[in-house]
């Protein structure tokens, strides 16, 4: 976590927030994609290009669509190794939070809606909305689809988060980003208030930007909790 000076920040009330979620890493206790092509991918020749998505020379379409063309994996493995994957420790105390209190939540994700759904369907939370990339199959085999690709995206993702959340998100709402990754640049850098974690804790402290740091989702709901409890309490905040 950054050891930067914290400032106060305030939370919006339920009735005035709206809640986005990246998915792997976030809601998810792996990177379940990543594990999916780590266990199913017949050959390494996508790594090399691992290195620039790292490096920030790409963007993550051309690494998502070199991961996917080789991964061979029938429906049936699939669905076993789907089953293996956790959420989050406080992803479902989380979630029931948040529903009590009317507050729409919403998964953007650069990852895969067939995993998605069913690491969430296996946690009962198949009731969140999800807007993520898809796949087409054919026999063992998968084609990348990314209907909300933006070639004008900031963080050059095959999903552009933030136009989702400009397109889904409900008027006179503020919104709260949660997530973990370099996807997550373009959402969080137009959200109210931003929860990160590793490689977009990373990258907001190094702009400059506000965040409140998180190590699971339970420190996201204890920080909304007291917040919502006692408003006139300031969240620490960390600054870049």
């Amino acid at each position: 976590m950054p050891s930067t000076p914290q400032s106060p920040v305030a939370i919006p009330p339920p009735d005035e927030a709206q809640v986005w979620f990246d998915f792997d890493g976030t809601l998810s206790q792996r990177d379940v994609l990543d594990d999916v092509v780590d266990k199913f991918a017949v050959d390494d020749s996508w790594k090399p290009v691992l290195e620039d998505w790292y490096a920030g020379r790409i963007g993550s379409f051309e690494i998502l669509d070199k991961m996917m063309d080789v991964v061979r994996v029938t429906d049936a493995q699939l669905a076993e190794f789907l089953d293996s994957m956790s959420v989050d420790p406080g992803a479902v105390s989380l979630y029931r939070r948040l529903d009590g209190l009317n507050v729409p939540m919403t998964v953007l994700s650069d990852g895969v809606d067939v995993f998605i759904s069913h690491v969430l369907g296996h946690a009962g939370l198949d009731h969140i909305r999800v807007r993520s990339n898809t796949i087409l199959r054919r026999g063992d085999r998968m084609k990348l689809a990314c209907p909300y690709r933006d070639p004008e995206c900031e963080s050059h993702a095959a999903h552009c988060k933030c136009g989702s959340m400009k397109k889904l998100g409900v008027h006179g709402r503020q919104n709260i980003y949660v997530g973990d990754g370099r996807s997550d640049l373009c959402a969080a850098r137009k959200a109210d208030i931003v929860f990160a974690k590793t490689a977009l804790a990373d990258c907001l402290e190094r702009e400059g930007r506000p965040f409140i740091p998180f190590q699971t989702l339970c420190d996201v709901e204890e920080t909304l909790a007291s917040a919502w409890e006692d408003s006139r309490e300031p969240t620490d905040l960390r600054r870049g």
